[in-house]
């Protein structure tokens, strides 16, 4: 009997062609992963539902095609946090990589990420339910210096 390659491909469910389609697409040289960096936070704070001890943290940045940037957040081999950016947008390079935390009283927010190195800008939504309040004083940026691995 004589066999007919065509058909066979429509044996695959959807899924396992898409897995298919995606490793090959990595295969052919497209990184999933375009920053590795390391910073110490010198305060508590909240980044996104994530709640942060003051400490040595490092992170890792993965892009995926039409979705938004995930960041994976570990502290020594341990990831603590995965971390949805709310929006990216494009900057000029530059040498400025940092996060900046908004502090108010004295709770810490994490909103953005700047990777002056690959020129995009993160930014990250507070908590839900997270409301500014008059009573705890006014709003204060606090910048975190970051370092790139490979630099």
């Amino acid at each position: 009997m004589k066999s007919n390659p065509t058909a066979s491909l429509f044996k695959h469910s959807p899924s396992s062609v898409l897995g298919a389609c995606l490793l090959l697409g990595l295969a052919n040289g497209q990184q999933p992963t375009d920053a590795v960096g390391k910073f110490t936070l010198p305060f508590e704070a909240t980044w996104g539902r994530a709640v942060l001890p003051a400490g040595k943290y490092s992170f890792t940045i993965s892009h995926v095609i039409g979705s938004p940037q995930l960041l994976a957040l570990k502290t020594g081999p341990r990831t603590v946090a995965l971390i949805m950016a709310s929006t990216t947008k494009k900057s000029n390079p530059s040498d400025e990589n940092v996060l900046i935390a908004v502090r108010q009283g004295d709770r810490h927010n994490i909103q953005l990420l700047k990777l002056g190195c690959i020129g995009e800008i993160y930014t990250y939504q507070p908590p839900k339910g997270a409301k500014p309040s008059i009573a705890q004083g006014p709003r204060r940026l606090e910048r975190v210096p970051i370092t790139i691995a490979g630099e």
